[in-house]
């Protein structure tokens, strides 16, 4: 047998930074079911619509991601972490003004 995964610096960063993300994202949905209820006149309708808008754009540009991916990973791994706070960042300031 080989080396266990546990031993391997570069696995446990992998697997670190994997968990931080999924987290990250699990709360930016629950953080923007919030902040949409917080909304004058928002109920389970409008709630409602914030996983729509969500599937949407990414059901529509997976094929192109799948592509993008495929030609540089290294650089897309890199980039899609801070991409994807800032728009959650944008999101926020878009909803509240601040």
């Amino acid at each position: 047998m080989g080396t266990p995964l546990w031993r391997d610096r570069r696995f446990v960063l992998l697997l670190g930074a994997r968990v931080v993300s999924a987290l990250g994202n699990g709360f930016a949905r629950v953080a923007l079911g919030f902040t949409v209820l917080a909304l004058p006149g928002a109920g389970a309708g409008r709630l409602s619509l914030v996983p729509a808008c969500q599937a949407l754009p990414q059901s529509a540009l997976v094929l192109a991601g799948g592509v993008i991916a495929d030609l540089s990973r290294s650089r897309l791994m890199m980039l899609g972490g801070p991409g994807r706070g800032g728009g959650v960042v944008a999101v926020r300031v878009g909803f509240t003004g601040a």
